[in-house]
């Protein structure tokens, strides 16, 4: 007899191959790997951040979650960090087209920031807030109109000398599909290895990551362990097909209007043609109309002078 299913020796992460069915771009995922691993953890934040891991004493995350809450429902997950004792970091996984991005960052950054302050206390309890958005898209009503970007930055300044008002906010944006204009700081600080980790979606481009570093390493052994072996997996699969569908819904709708937008294109285009012949049948209805005009004339003219010869 052949050995039971749970009986069956699961494959190393090295023997992993093909495509990744539960991707670091499921913020579920995310959530659990980021969780488990204080050392992935910590590349990230440092990364991110810039820092050296000397300068990392602590890291913790601090929305530590029952998974079994969540099934088949929308869930924005963030990773909420607390850094050093004395800094926090939400770092947010956002995959999906959203115009009113900048009002829901803006929400994001202050509610951290005012994390474990409550009205009329001590505002010096108040620490440095960072929210890290990793996106594949371009979010916000205003992105196209602004320069694309690897890994923007943004701070509170004074609009005439670009002076600071303050380190205690600041938002970094890590555009997954603006690779390809990172910078050499970019390179050094391992932001294009950790883009690459978000938005790769073979075991072929997970174990090449994972030479990258011991961050990287304990990344994809926790991205193994998501997809293979963990408790939470069903629930993470759940959540993953409900970004499938809504993802399918979107790329749906957004063909139907394509596509009736094209037909009311051609509609148009076709409007714009008869409008086009009928002002040309216009145009040389008028021409005849003047010529007319002027044989009139030269017939009332030659009556005249008919008329004084008699």
């Amino acid at each position: 007899m052949g050995k039971s299913a749970s009986a069956r020796k699961l494959p190393g992460l090295e023997e992993m191959t093909g495509k990744i069915k539960l991707g670091l771009r499921n913020d579920f995922v995310a959530h659990y790997v980021f969780l488990r691993s204080q050392e992935a953890l910590k590349g990230l934040v440092c990364s991110m951040m810039s820092l050296d891991p000397s300068e990392v004493t602590d890291v913790q995350v601090l929305n530590v979650i029952n998974y079994g809450e969540y099934v088949d429902k929308e869930v924005i997950l963030d990773i909420k960090v607390e850094l050093n004792h004395r800094e926090y970091i939400d770092i947010e996984i956002q995959v999906y087209l959203d115009e009113n991005w900048e009002k829901r960052s803006l929400l994001y950054l202050s509610r951290t920031y005012n994390e474990g302050v409550g009205s009329g206390e001590d505002y010096s309890k108040l620490k440095p807030t960072t929210l890290i958005t990793i996106t594949d898209r371009n979010l916000g009503i205003k992105c196209e109109k602004r320069d694309p970007e690897f890994y923007a930055r943004y701070g509170i300044l004074n609009l005439k000398n670009h002076e600071k008002y303050s380190d205690l906010l600041a938002i970094k944006m890590l555009y997954l599909n603006n690779i390809g204009l990172a910078t050499e700081d970019d390179i050094k600080e391992k932001r294009v290895y950790w883009a690459k980790m978000f938005k790769a979606t073979t075991w072929e481009e997970i174990k090449e990551l994972a030479r990258s570093g011991e961050a990287f390493m304990e990344a994809a052994k926790e991205l193994y362990n998501a997809n293979i072996i963990s408790e939470e997996k069903t629930v993470m699969e759940a959540h993953q097909r409900y970004i499938d569908v809504r993802d399918g819904q979107k790329a749906y709708y957004e063909r139907v209007i394509r596509e009736k937008d094209s037909a009311l294109a051609a509609k148009d285009a076709t409007l714009a043609e008869k409008e086009a012949a009928l002002a040309e049948k216009e145009a040389a209805l008028a021409e005849k109309e003047a010529a007319l005009a002027g044989k009139d004339t030269i017939i009332s003219q030659l009556r005249k002078e008919l008329k004084q010869l008699q």
